[in-house]
């Protein structure tokens, strides 16, 4: 192999490695977007960007809302059995979630807590109260 052909080989390698490098760079969220979403999840969203943006933080925050210090927060807390009025529950959620750190942009409401228990409902007269049933997760 002559001393030409050695250095355009070399330089093929070192533009291959640069545009990777500009591919990863610009095209970073559609990699991370694979990953956490896999393929047939980003088809689904029609390969839309700002659904597919949507769709990791999604995941991403149901991560934290599983993490071990808000699993271990909401279980210290609640039990299997407990009644808790509606109220008291949504502020303790609310709260916890602050204090995690956790970018949550939904409303505190039944589907929040369903995360970690089964639940039903019970009503008096002008309250509502979750009957706190089996956990959903383990710490």
């Amino acid at each position: 192999m002559s001393l030409l052909d050695r250095i355009g080989n070399a330089n093929v390698d070192k533009e291959a490695e640069y545009l990777i490098d500009e591919l990863n760079e610009e095209f970073e969220m559609m990699i991370k977007a694979h990953t956490i979403l896999g393929p047939a999840r980003i088809a689904e969203l029609g390969y839309n960007k700002r659904r597919i943006e949507a769709a990791m933080g999604e995941v991403q925050e149901n991560q934290l809302l599983k993490s071990e210090p808000m699993l271990k927060a909401v279980y210290g807390r609640f039990n299997t059995g407990d009644i808790v009025s509606v109220t008291d529950v949504t502020r303790f959620m609310k709260e916890v979630i602050e204090s995690n750190g956790i970018p949550y942009k939904h409303r505190f409401d039944r589907k929040l807590i369903e995360l970690y228990f089964e639940i039903s409902d019970k009503r008096t007269n002008s309250a509502r109260y979750y009957v706190f049933g089996k956990k959903k997760l383990n710490i």
